[in-house]
């Protein structure tokens, strides 16, 4: 069913993630149709990998770049680090579904398309 419109669901998704004007309950739910393909459908994805590579993941290192002092960097940087997973601000968001992902498509995937963002 999804194999004839993954590349666009991808671009879509992508899309959503990288524009900050969306709020970040809009974001989240685009991030979460990759996570939940990956999950259902890891093996569709994984045909995929250029356009994981060149779309997904940098909207991926965007989300996860957003801190919540984005403007005042050492006070941000001074902050107490709260555990991620009670977060939900997009940073917090994106590291706990980079997590879901790289289980459900194999860190050597998730390796091969982030290593140029690193």
């Amino acid at each position: 069913m999804w194999t004839n419109c993954i590349d666009k669901l991808i671009n879509f998704a992508s899309e959503i993630m990288k524009n900050k004007e969306f709020e970040s309950p809009t974001r989240q739910a685009a991030l979460e149709l990759i996570s939940s393909l990956a999950e259902a459908y890891p093996v569709l994805l994984k045909k995929v990998p250029e356009k994981l590579k060149t779309e997904f993941f940098p909207a991926l290192c965007i989300m996860l770049t957003e801190v919540e002092d984005q403007d005042d960097l050492p006070a941000w940087a001074e902050k107490e680090e709260e555990d991620a997973i009670a977060k939900d601000d997009p940073a917090s968001v994106a590291a706990e579904t980079l997590a879901r992902i790289a289980e459900d498509l194999g860190e050597k995937l998730i390796v091969n398309c982030s290593t140029q963002l690193i």
